[in-house]
Order: C-alpha cells, then sequence, then structure tokens
C-alpha cells in the first residue's frame, strides 16, 4: 500500500511541476492560479462516494486541479489534495481526495459544528464572489468525519455564528480521504452565476498530523488573504486568460475601492443635507452606482481607465456641490439672524 501511494504521489507532483513550471519556492509575483468550472445537468448525489457522473464530466473538461503547496509558497505538500468542482443552476459543487498514508490515524476529534474544526486534518473552502473587491467573502470548513464550520467576514473580523444550509459528506479509502460538497448559491445571498462569471476561490488542506497547512493558490501566510485567492469561471471566460487579466484586477479593484470611498461620503453628506438638495446628490450617488457596476463587466485595461475619468469628473462634480451647498447654507443662516 505504502509503495502505491509513493506512486500516485509521485504522478501528481510530476503533473504540478509541469503545469507551474516552478521548482522550489513559489515567487509572490506570479499570476493566481485560474479554473473554469463546468455545469453539469445531472448533480452528484451527496454521500462522499466520488462516483458521480458529473466528477467524471469535471474531470474531462479540465474542472480539476492540484499541486497544493504550503501555505507560504516554499515547498510542496507533504500530503497532496486534488479537487474537482462543477455547477448547476442551484448548487456549487465541490469534491477534494486528499492523498495520506494516515488513513488509519486521522484526526478528527471535532464532533460539534463550529467546534475548532480547523484544529483537525480538514479541508477549506473559501470564497469571494466579487473578485475585483477584496472585503467579504466566504469560508467553509469540513473534516474526515464530516463535522463541518462556516464563516463570512473580511478585513473587519469573521462571523463565526453565520449557519447557512449546506452539505457535505465524507468517505476514507485505502489511501485516500474524500469529502463532497453542496453549496447552495441563495446561501451565499447571490443568484445563479452567469456563463463567464469569475469569482475569488481558494481551498485549503490542514495536515493535523505535521502542522503543515496547504492550499492551492499560495497565499504567502494565513489562508485568509483574499487578494491571493484564484480565480473561478463558471463556464468558459476568455477575459480570465488574457495576458493582461492581472492588470485590469489591480486597476479594476484601486477603482473599486476609490468608487466605494466616493459612496461613503455621498451618501454621509446626502444624510445631514437639506431637503432641497436631496434629489441632486441622489443622481450623482445613481451616476456612482451605475460605474460600479459597468466595472464589473469591463475586459480591458482601457476600459478601466476611463471608468476612472468618469468617477473623477463626478468626485469633481460633487466637491463643487459640496461647496455650493454649504455657502447656501450659511447664506441662509446669515438671512435668519438679520
Amino acid at each position: 500500500m505504502k509503495h502505491l501511494f509513493n506512486l500516485i504521489l509521485e504522478v501528481v507532483i510530476i503533473i504540478f511541476m509541469l503545469c507551474r513550471s516552478v521548482l522550489g519556492e513559489v515567487s509572490k509575483k506570479e499570476d493566481n492560479l485560474k479554473l473554469v468550472a463546468v455545469k453539469v445537468v445531472k448533480p452528484p448525489v451527496i454521500d462522499g462516494n466520488l462516483d458521480d457522473d458529473c466528477w467524471l464530466r469535471a474531470a474531462l473538461f479540465g474542472s480539476k486541479a492540484s499541486g497544493f503547496v504550503t501555505h507560504d509558497g516554499k515547498a510542496l505538500a507533504s500530503e497532496q489534495t486534488l479537487f474537482y468542482v462543477a455547477y448547476d443552476d442551484v448548487n456549487l459543487y465541490l469534491a477534494t481526495v486528499n492523498f495520506t498514508e494516515r488513513v488509519d490515524n486521522l484526526i478528527a476529534n471535532i464532533k460539534k459544528r463550529d467546534g475548532g474544526v480547523d484544529a483537525d486534518d480538514e479541508n477549506e473552502i473559501f470564497i469571494n464572489v466579487d473578485y475585483l473587491q477584496v472585503g467579504e467573502y466566504f469560508q467553509f470548513l469540513f473534516n474526515p468525519i464530516g463535522t463541518k464550520a462556516e464563516a463570512k467576514g473580511g478585513w473587519k473580523g469573521l462571523d463565526f455564528g453565520w449557519n447557512p444550509y449546506w452539505e457535505v459528506k465524507t468517505s476514507v479509502g485505502k489511501i485516500i480521504w474524500a469529502g463532497e460538497v453542496s453549496l447552495p448559491f441563495k446561501e451565499l445571498g447571490i443568484p445563479t452565476p452567469k456563463e463567464g462569471d469569475i469569482w475569488g476561490f481558494n481551498v485549503g488542506a490542514h495536515n493535523a498530523a505535521d502542522g503543515e497547512w496547504a492550499i492551492w493558490n499560495p497565499t504567502f501566510g494565513g489562508f485568509h488573504n483574499p487578494e491571493r485567492f484564484g480565480y473561478l469561471s463558471f463556464g468558459c471566460n476568455q477575459r480570465l486568460f488574457s495576458k493582461d487579466f492581472e492588470e485590469i484586477v489591480r486597476v479594476g479593484r484601486v477603482l473599486r475601492q476609490n468608487i466605494a470611498d466616493l459612496r461613503d461620503r455621498i451618501e454621509e453628506f446626502h444624510l445631514n443635507a437639506p431637503e432641497e438638495f436631496k434629489n441632486g446628490l441622489k443622481e450623482v450617488l445613481n451616476r456612482v452606482v451605475e460605474i460600479d457596476r459597468v466595472v464589473k463587466e469591463t475586459e480591458t485595461k482601457k476600459g478601466i481607465v476611463s471608468l476612472e475619468s468618469r468617477l473623477e469628473e463626478i468626485t469633481v462634480h460633487f466637491e463643487e456641490m459640496k461647496r455650493n451647498i454649504s455657502k447656501s447654507i450659511i447664506i441662509q443662516l446669515i438671512e435668519v439672524k438679520e
């Protein structure tokens, strides 16, 4: 059995090296990894046994990934993980296969939901449904006996009291333990992804016996680094594989942050502005919201730059409105005193 395990592990490592063309430490400058999820007609039966047609379709379509590295990007994981991704109109589906010689000694002590699953051998799924804004994301965890945990949040902190409905079942084989997951889109508060939609996405694994944390897309630190999540496209999206995609993401994220900052400023000023000025401020806010909508669909850096110019014009207009409104308020106050 040990010989078979080592042979499989060697094959996985060779495939990984061919795909990444990397030996040794992974560079932080490397692009985030990309994966396309296949859409399926018949969903898998969530029972922990990966014998459903959809996983074969995912494998044939290329909706699978392996080659896990340590979270700091310095080495290949000593125990490798392979995963498959699929979806339909209702759910995202994920299957994980964790290769290990420790099937008789897996660490799975946690039996209560949200009870510290990350102390066990476990898998983690990270989802950021808005890849151009690295604020809020979702985390799902499960151990080899199917105990699960989840959280949502971001840089302001994680909410472990969030308990959405989702399914996970696990199984243990001769040299692997596997997990099968179903995540309803409605539990993430979103509609069914459209063809070509892109998410920030990552999958991690914890080898509790050795204290090793492994990840698909290296985060160069803790797993909770959404800027270093990989990308998951629903169906094929040529934009994802364009040579300047990472640059589009970089400038797009800066623009989205500037949009969020301007929205906050307008909304705060609108809240305390005299009633006769509220409609004008609302119109300005709507223009900002429209740019926020368009930027998610922009496919070129030139398009992002054009939106930056539009946002700058709106910012100048808003600052001018603030000055005029402030002057008007001062004049009204003077007239009242007189």
